[in-house]
Parts: C-alpha cells; structure tokens; sequence
C-alpha cells in the first residue's frame, strides 16, 4: 500500500507568510529602502520521499491468513526455490528442489519443459535451463548443441557444448522430452539423447547382439578452454589448462533390466580410446564384447555416451551415484540411471550424492550437520553430510564422519 504524507498544512503556512512579505515591502518602499526577496524554504524532506514499496512478504502472509493456505511469493523465488506464506500468516517457508523447476527469461519466471517440438528446422525444448538445439535428420548440423550460464570454466560463466554426428542422421522420433536416431550407428544401433531440466543424457543403444567387436565414435567439442585429451596417467579425459576436469576412459553399459529396474540386471562397461587431437579429438567407445555376448544379458543393452556432467567435477548439475569399482565408477554417467545406489552391492562400496542449490536461500540456519572435504568408502551405517570438494571414483580409505544431526533451515 502506498502512504501519502498531507501537505494542506505546510501549503496554508507558505500562503500565509507570502502576505506577510508583502506588507514589509510596501512599507519599506516609502521608506526609499530597496526590498530583498526572502529565499524560497527547502522542501520538507517528507514530502519528497519515494513512494514505499509494497511488502510482497506481508501481503502473502495477510492472504494466506485469509484463506488459510500456502501462499507463492514470487518476488522470493529461485530456479530450485519456491517460497510461500504458510495458513496462519505469521511464517514462511522455501521448498528447495534437487533440480531446477523454472528457469528466467528476460525478467520472467517459466516453468520447466523439456518436451521436444521442431522449430525452425531444429529440435528444441519447450523450456529447460541450457539452450539445447537437436539435429532433425539429413545435412551436416551436429547431433546437438549446448548453450548455458554453468557450461564455463568458472561458476556462472556462459559455455557452449557440440557433440558431431557419426554419420548422416535420420528424421528423430519424437517422445516427450527423448529424441531417437534409429540405426545412427549401424543396423539396430540407435542414437538417443534424452533432454532434462539441466542438460542433456546420450546413449546408444544395441538392440540385438553383435556378431563382432563394436566401435563407436563419440566426438566432442567441449567448452572454450577445455579439451579432450590424454591425463597425466595417459586416460581420455577432459583437459582444462592441460589438468584433468574428468576422467572419460570407462562409461557404464547396461542391460534392459537394469534399465528398468536398477539392480535387477547386468552392468558392464565400455572403454574409451581417443583418437585425433585438438579440434578433431574424439571418443571411441567399445563395449566390452564378452558382456555383450553373454547370454545372461538382456538386449537391448544401453552404452551411457555422452552428457554435459563431466565438465563440472563436485558441481554437476544433477543426482548421481558411485562405486569404488565395477560399472559405476563415474558420478557423470551413473546420473543416467533412475535410481540411487548406497551401502554394498556386487562386492563394491556405493555412494549417493543428491545436489540442493540453497545458496540464495534467504534464511538463516539452525540444527547441525557435518561438512567433509572427502569422499570415503561406505560409512558403516547410512550419514548424510555436505561435500564441499570433487569427489573421485577411487576415494581414500576410511569411513566418512557421520553427521551429528539433521540440518534445517527457517525463515
């Protein structure tokens, strides 16, 4: 609500001294004495004052009282954080989402939809947060391209990723928010890249069993000062200032069971050789061919290629899991899976890791947590703590430290 200060009063004592002034000068003219104009008086500073701002908080809590429910302040939103007046008026809470929910354009909040439709000529999302552009079939335009704020080197810095096609593409079928190249690699070998609220996931998939040693090129053509190459142990990895940002040379491979229910099926793994250099790197997956040939896996087997996660070490932009050995070495890849893996399985440690952006949380905190620097092998019994580091697939030795209590947070 804006408040107006009244000026009738100060308005009727200017009048009132204007007459004043003129009765002084009358007289003094007979007196033959020059008359002086007395200065105008500063405004009141009152009077001035911008107009105050509604309170969006207050509103929200005096509506919410009203109609005794939950009350959206969007003034107070954020891509992962929707803050509401809660029934009774007196507090508010942030509901923090482990991916975002709505992305800005402009000076405008839209609601997540990574649903594909073709626009000009292209295949595109609805709304997700990086602008991701898909090839429609024929000529010679990459696989997909990949514009965002979090795909720089430093937080926050716009980077752009492009993945080429290995050949010339079919027309994609077209399913919610999965675009499928059918036989991209071969008979019965499709291309499939699945879009996300954050990002992107590229699979092949081999839907029948090869009668020979597969290989399958995965080019890529990462962020402005970042490469593919070789680390310092001789692995494909992805290279920013010649340090390694990720390890690339083992990626996950699964069967139809395990895809759709994970923990039910077979895992493998597929290793990556490069070959090229500079701007003409690229990844060569090959399956291991004796799980492929295995006649307890069940086709069609996935082969997890490519995604945007590995160029964000601790920072990816999505939930994901680890092993200290086995299929699941790679957090980046392990982010395609529908399901979060901790304690032991298959005779190997496994780790979780949810990420909740709460940094522009407008809160104070209260309870306790933990915060570790490290990864460890799996705590004796389930603890939840902060990572505030990268993590690697082979973590030291020892427990992590367990937390001390739930963390909350209260406006």
């Amino acid at each position: 609500m804006k408040h107006t200060r009244s000026t009738s009063g100060l308005a009727s004592a200017t009048r009132r001294g204007g007459s004043l002034l003129a009765t002084f000068a009358l007289s003094a003219s007979l007196l033959a004495t020059p008359a002086v104009a007395e200065p105008t008086p500063p405004p009141d500073p009152a009077s001035t004052t911008a107009p105050v701002e509604p309170n969006f908080v207050d509103l929200a809590k005096a509506e919410a009282k009203r109609t005794g429910k939950e009350v959206e302040i969007p003034s107070l939103h954020t891509e992962n954080m929707t803050t509401v007046a809660m029934p009774g008026g007196k507090t508010v809470k942030t509901y923090v989402s482990s991916t975002v929910v709505r992305v800005q354009r402009g000076s405008e909040w839209h609601k997540v939809d990574p649903t594909l439709v073709v626009e000009d000529g292209v295949v595109k999302p609805r709304m997700t947060k990086l602008d991701i552009k898909l090839s429609n079939g024929g000529g010679n335009a990459p696989l997909l391209t990949a514009k965002g704020d979090f795909l720089g080197l430093k937080e926050g810095q716009p980077g752009e990723v492009s993945i080429a096609a290995p050949g010339k593409l079919p027309v994609p079928e077209l399913s919610d928010h999965t675009a499928t190249y059918r036989s991209a690699y071969g008979h019965n070998i499709d291309l499939v890249v699945t879009v996300t609220p954050t990002g992107y996931q590229q699979q092949i998939v081999i839907r029948e069993r090869p009668a020979e040693q597969l290989k399958l090129p995965v080019q890529i053509d990462p962020p402005s000062g970042m490469s593919l190459g070789k680390s310092a142990s001789g692995k494909p990895s992805a290279l920013a200032g010649g340090k390694e940002v990720a390890d690339l040379s083992v990626l996950p491979v699964m069967d139809a069971k395990e895809i759709a229910t994970p923990g039910s099926g077979k895992a493998g793994t597929a290793t990556a050789t490069l070959t090229g250099s500079g701007d003409d790197a690229a990844l060569v997956l090959a399956p291991d061919a004796t799980f492929l040939a295995d006649p307890a896996v069940t086709y069609p087997v996935t082969v997890a290629a490519a995604n945007p996660t590995p160029w964000h070490g601790a920072g990816a932009p999505a939930d994901t899991f680890i092993a200290n050995g086995g299929s699941y070495v790679n957090g980046s890849y392990s982010a395609n899976s529908n399901a979060l893996f901790a304690g032991r399985r298959d005779g190997y440690n496994y780790r979780s890791y949810l990420k909740f952006d709460s940094r522009t949380r407008r809160s104070s905190a209260s309870g306790s947590s933990t915060r570790t620097s490290r990864c460890g092998t799996t705590s004796p019994a389930p603890a939840a703590m902060s990572v505030t580091s990268p993590c690697t697939a082979s973590p030291p030795a020892g427990p992590l430290p367990r937390s001390s209590g739930p963390s909350s947070h209260s406006l």
